[in-house]
């Protein structure tokens, strides 16, 4: 591979493109679109684990210390804060969004639970935000933020479609 480092970069794109392909899937009312959701969000998360996979090797040599540094360093240079313990909330988003992917999969083949559960949904927001908008290259910011936006408009409108709803029952 002639640059190594853009096996990194394009991996990162992948997994923030089927983030916000799977939730744009989720808020389409066009029943076709709207099922391919699921697809999105388990692809998302393996495209998560590919990126840190391919990071961990061509960036870091397999050297969590190595990531930890680097992590520490963008980190200063960006928020003014020297800590690398930012890693481990990567280690834990990892975790996070492949085990809720493969609950929806299990869960699915059963006909339960067709979304993922609002912490994970906003967890993974959280850590894809400051991956483009904090951490980000400077050309990711606008989709960052607009990407924020848009679930804080997508929330606030399941959260009133729900409350009307209960208010209709009782």
């Amino acid at each position: 591979m002639k640059d190594p480092h853009l096996a990194t970069v394009w991996t990162a794109r992948l997994c923030a493109a089927l983030w916000i392909a799977s939730l744009a899937a989720r808020s389409v009312q066009i029943e076709t679109v709207g099922r391919r959701w699921r697809e999105l969000w388990i692809a998302g998360a393996v495209a998560l684990l590919t990126h840190v996979l391919v990071a961990f090797h061509f960036e870091h040599a397999w050297s969590h210390e190595a990531a930890y540094e680097h992590t520490r360093d963008q980190t200063a240079a960006t928020v003014g804060l020297n800590w690398g313990g930012g890693l481990y909330f990567n280690y834990l988003t990892v975790v996070v969004w492949l085990a809720d992917a493969a609950m929806l999969s299990r869960v699915n083949l059963q006909g339960q639970r067709q979304k993922p559960s609002q912490a994970v949904d906003w967890f993974v927001a959280f850590m894809m935000v400051n991956a483009t908008v904090v951490f980000g290259p400077w050309s990711w910011r606008p989709l960052g933020v607009a990407a924020v936006l848009w679930l804080l408009i997508r929330f606030r409108r399941r959260k009133t479609g729900s409350e009307i709803a209960s208010v209709e029952v009782s």
